[in-house]
């Protein structure tokens, strides 16, 4: 029996996405979203990544920016892009 193509094409990029995120096959890198700029500012980052891009602590988010907190799960936190760079030092 022959496959179509497109499942050629498929397997590729199956075998990619598998070997790019670690072997997760659940997991995609992120270069395959190119989302617009508006949708790429409301994207949720870890919190550890918040405190890279604005000048404020883990703790600081937790203690004075809790409305601005997303629950990813009930261990997890995370933030939009767009709070972090909104509440960044001056670059």
């Amino acid at each position: 029996m022959q496959l179509p193509s497109f499942c050629d094409d498929l397997c590729v990029l199956s075998a990619l996405t598998r070997a790019d995120s670690g072997g997760n096959p659940m997991s995609a890198p992120t270069d395959y979203f190119n989302l617009p700029p508006d949708l790429e500012l409301d994207r949720i980052i870890s919190l550890r990544e918040a405190e890279k891009l604005s000048t404020l602590s883990v703790d600081s988010w937790k203690r004075h920016h809790s409305d601005k907190l997303v629950e990813l799960s009930p261990r997890r936190l995370g933030v939009r892009l767009r709070h972090a760079l909104m509440l960044g030092g001056p670059t």
